[in-house]
């Protein structure tokens, strides 16, 4: 999804929600995380990027990358793409 806004919840079935990149490449992604948790971004080959428990909660999103959502059952991400 490359709307402006989005939610994405940490499901009872796993820790991790992936995503790839998709239109949202060269866009700030910024997400408020309500819970435990953290995203990571990934190059096309799987190289990590980035993580907002190390950089914060804004990065910016490569083309052809990946974008994990990792944290506690019930963990929320407000997502914003700017």
């Amino acid at each position: 999804y490359n709307g402006e806004k989005s939610v994405c919840t940490i499901l009872p079935d796993g820790y991790t929600r992936w995503f790839a990149s998709g239109d949202a490449a060269g866009k700030t992604l910024k997400a408020e995380i309500a819970g435990n948790g953290m995203f990571a971004i990934y190059d096309k080959n799987g190289r990590f990027l980035y993580s907002s428990l190390k950089d914060g909660p804004c990065a910016t999103i490569p083309e052809n990358g990946y974008i994990a959502f990792s944290g506690e059952v019930g963990t929320v991400f407000e997502i914003t793409l700017a």
